[in-house]
């Protein structure tokens, strides 16, 4: 794969500095209902890369806040942040289906 990763920053994204930390997840799939290929991360993704550029169709967010974009470098968000849940189909959601380029973690 030929993801470009960023760390998150744990005190932007809202993480607390004391006792345990839970980091941000969310989990991608290259087709509708969570089929096909998956990428699990906590990271945040600048660009998804050659095989993943414009492929995701469906999404569970494990924990945090996340934001998805059309472009590699968080350029024009895509949709409405999205919290913890399962989402089967990104078009439901408001994300136009294969054409996410990055990603990140925006608060948690």
């Amino acid at each position: 794969m030929e993801f470009i990763t960023a760390a998150i920053d744990l005190k932007e994204a809202g993480v607390a500095s004391a006792g345990h930390i839970h980091l941000p997840e969310v989990v991608i799939y290259y087709d509708k209902d969570f089929k096909g290929s998956e990428y699990r991360t906590n990271l945040n993704v600048l660009f998804v890369g050659g095989v993943w550029n414009d492929q995701i169709s469906s999404i569970v967010v494990v924990s945090g806040q996340w934001q998805f974009y059309l472009h590699r470098d968080f350029v024009e968000p895509l949709g409405p942040v999205l919290g913890p849940g399962y989402y089967p189909w990104v078009e439901a959601v408001g994300i136009r289906n294969d054409q996410v380029s990055s990603f990140r973690c925006v608060g948690y």
